[in-house]
């Protein structure tokens, strides 16, 4: 009897433990909307469809608060509009733009847009993040795009990036491989 106790004890463990990892997706339809769609405090968000300034200023809003620390943006598409999403900073298509993510420490994962052209400067400077796969769309990294990333060990570079600016891993923790 106390062997299978200890076996459904082990299972509805194991249920806890994998569901407690669970990712939210959210997929948006019309640029804008997210705030409105969002009611979960998930850590890992996995946000697809179409997103502006708008949404990216309350996704900001939860990684600043640490609400949500991964990010998964590999089925979405940045275009221009919405409200800024930092200071007067506004989005243009296809780029993640200068100070997207900046200070956002709470920020550890991120997987970047299949789309993006352009990473500009400071867009994710003294973030939290670990590692950062940059895809093979990116022909250019901004200055001190990556700066100040303490936690920052990992970077794998997609093969068009043609333009590095000035300190782009500035004072980050990446070593040249």
């Amino acid at each position: 009897m106390k062997n299978f106790s200890f076996t459904i004890f082990c299972i509805f463990l194991s249920i806890l433990c994998i569901t407690g990892n669970a990712q939210t997706v959210i997929h948006v339809e019309t640029a804008g909307t997210l705030p409105t769609m969002l009611s979960s405090s998930e850590k890992e968000l996995k946000v697809t469809g179409i997103i502006n300034g708008t949404d990216i200023k309350y996704i900001r809003s939860l990684v600043t608060a640490g609400t949500v620390t991964s990010l998964n943006w590999s089925e979405v598409k940045i275009v221009a509009g919405g409200e800024a999403y930092f200071e007067s900073f506004t989005t243009q298509d296809d780029v993640i733009g200068q100070k997207m993510s900046y200070n956002c420490t709470k920020l550890q994962t991120m997987v970047l847009p299949k789309t993006i052209t352009s990473i500009q400067g400071t867009a994710f400077a003294g973030t939290g993040l670990k590692q950062i796969d940059i895809p093979n769309s990116v022909i250019t990294l901004g200055g001190d795009c990556f700066a100040y990333c303490g936690s920052l060990a990992t970077v794998v570079i997609g093969q068009k990036v043609k333009n590095l600016s000035q300190g782009v891993f500035y004072n980050s923790s990446v070593k040249k491989a």
